[in-house]
């Protein structure tokens, strides 16, 4: 597997998977890591959206801080973290400080050699290490007329709200979209193509090895906790709940406890009673980072990098293609410290 790097030439704009209209969504923020949809035209599988940067000497990718990273809720500005106990539920025993999830990114050198040690012995980064943010307002297109003019037809309401903001992310300098996947085999290097909302050009940059610990295969043992982190969105089928069993790559685990970084909506949005029937289907997923803490019901080998196999409720070309283009993929590591 290879790690692809892409150079924007321009502000990006990567919004979450809801249905966005003016009039109906009056601002639409970026999110980061995109849904790995948003590269389907340019790589056959993703498994993982990076944020890669040159610093001097140093080259890191970086992805976002687990779930169950925890901070201080009245802390002195640092982010200190503290990794969550793997228990059901997860308690922390002998401190009377109240804590919340710690947000922003962490290095996949600092995740790989202190985090799946059980050591909270890392440096994080907040968004505004790696990128801006750039607010722009637009306006609603009469599509027959191609301008701002709203026109009332018969038996049409009168148009409304029709201007709407949409927030844009600027990568800082030497910092660049990293794409853990498999390019579509016509793709060539140094190719230019459009990136996130309004197709935005950016140029496919280079190509780096992935690093050999994803690779690698790990010994699942029943007696030990295991961690599934998630690289990407993630659905499961009726959803996730304790004690639940979900199988990985032809094993099998119970769920012990699920730190969730967050849900959203695929393919679509829900719709409500309101709305007229024939919408595009949707499904509630995990965000990246969510944490999922399982017990193996038996033994074998995985590879680190992995997915949680589950059933689509959706017909035709979606379900059939769900987990071969990349959802559901994640890092599973054993429990330490």
């Amino acid at each position: 597997m290879k790690v692809y790097i892409l150079k924007p030439y321009d502000v990006l704009s990567f919004g979450s998977l809801k249905n966005f209209s003016a009039g109906e969504v009056r601002l639409q923020k970026s999110v980061f890591p995109p849904p790995i949809i948003r590269f389907f035209h340019i790589f056959e599988r993703v498994l993982g959206v990076f944020l890669y940067r040159e610093k001097g000497e140093e080259k890191e990718l970086f992805l976002p801080l687990p779930a169950d990273c925890l901070t201080k809720r009245k802390g002195d500005g640092a982010q200190r973290v503290k990794i969550a106990p793997p228990e059901s539920p997860p308690l922390i025993t002998g401190d009377i400080e109240a804590y919340e999830t710690a947000s922003g990114f962490i290095s996949l050198m600092d995740f790989l050699q202190n985090y799946e040690k059980g050591s909270g012995d890392f440096t994080t980064y907040p968004p505004e290490e790696f990128f801006g943010t750039e607010r722009r307002i637009g306006i609603w297109l009469e599509k027959s007329f191609r301008n701002v003019k709203n026109v009332k037809r018969e038996g049409e309401e009168e148009k409304e709200g029709l201007l709407y903001s949409r927030d844009f992310i600027r990568l800082k300098e030497g910092v660049r979209i990293a794409v853990l996947g498999k390019v579509h085999k016509d793709v060539s290097d140094r190719e230019i193509f459009g990136l996130g909302g309004e197709k935005k050009m950016g140029l496919l940059e280079k190509t780096l090895d992935a690093d050999t610990a994803l690779e690698k295969e790990i010994e699942i043992e029943k007696d030990t906790i295991y961690k599934f982190y998630c690289l990407t969105h993630l659905y499961v089928k009726d959803g996730i709940q304790r004690s639940k069993t979900l199988t990985i790559d032809g094993l099998n685990f119970e769920v012990v406890w699920l730190f969730n970084a967050g849900v959203e909506y695929v393919s679509g949005y829900k719709k409500s009673s309101q709305e007229i029937s024939g919408q595009k289907p949707f499904l509630e997923m995990l965000k990246p980072g969510s944490v999922i803490v399982l017990k193996p019901k038996s033994e074998g080998k995985l590879k680190k990098l992995c997915q949680i196999f589950t059933e689509i409720p959706v017909n035709g070309n979606v379900g059939e293609k769900f987990l071969s283009r990349g959802w559901n993929s994640g890092i599973l590591t054993e429990v330490k410290g």
